[in-house]
């Protein structure tokens, strides 16, 4: 009730104002989403894909992009958040799944606060002490690449306009399981933690990115945000 409210002020808002009040509000963690709006001035709607999408608000990339006529495919883990997205974003395409560079089972850690949730054993054990982990949180579960993902949507010549990566460890796994040559994203926010910029070639990330024709345009706190360089 409180996410529908909150949306109904915003578009009431939008609708008796002429300030452009949509341009100064972020609902990322760390204003990503200002940044990628920047980066899309010149197009009003496109289509995002959100992996690890967690709140369908709350510190979240592309919900700025869904209210500015921008539609999505949404991925999660977890279901509880996966349920939230199909009542407050109704427009989206929202699954349950986890996501990495094949199948297979792994360990699905569940915070307890939902937002550092990880199937990475290292960033598992280098984040247990801060975060809390409930023991009956800790599940198997088998994961899926996201080409397998797009594959099987019913989505004719699907075009992604801007994917968006934060899965706590696992984010260069969910890259290497994408099939560049059939789904191409025009920008690219990936979560990059422990980027040193002035060695920037020797990290994994930017350097799979660069051979796929992306250029790493900015950087904010941990996120990294990649342009291809077809895409003007």
């Amino acid at each position: 009730v409180y996410l529908i409210f909150r949306k109904f002020i915003y578009v009431v808002y939008r609708k008796v104002s002429n300030i452009g009040y949509v341009e100064r509000v972020s609902y990322s963690q760390g204003a990503e989403d200002l940044i990628l709006r920047y980066i899309f001035r010149n197009q009003n709607s496109g289509l995002y894909v959100d992996i690890g999408c967690n709140h369908p608000i709350d510190s979240n990339n592309t919900f700025l992009f869904y209210l500015n006529n921008w539609t999505g495919i949404n991925i999660d883990g977890n279901e509880k958040l996966i349920n939230l997205y199909k009542q407050v974003r109704r427009k989206d395409i929202s699954i349950k799944a986890l996501i990495s560079d094949d199948e297979y089972i792994v360990n699905y850690y569940q915070s307890s606060s939902d937002k550092v949730s990880t199937i990475d054993d290292e960033f598992y054990n280098q984040n247990k002490g801060d975060f809390d982990y409930p023991k009956n949180n800790i599940v198997k579960s088998t994961t899926t690449t996201l080409t397998k993902i797009l594959d099987s949507l019913s989505i004719p010549n699907i075009k992604i306009d801007l994917l968006t990566i934060d899965v706590e460890g696992n984010d260069f796994k969910v890259l290497k399981g994408l099939d560049f040559n059939l789904y191409l994203p025009k920008v690219i926010c990936i979560e990059c933690h422990n980027i040193d910029l002035e060695k920037i070639n020797n990290n994994e990330v930017c350097e799979f990115l660069k051979q796929k024709g992306y250029i790493l345009k900015y950087h904010a706190i941990s996120s990294c945000f990649f342009i291809h360089n077809s895409f003007n």
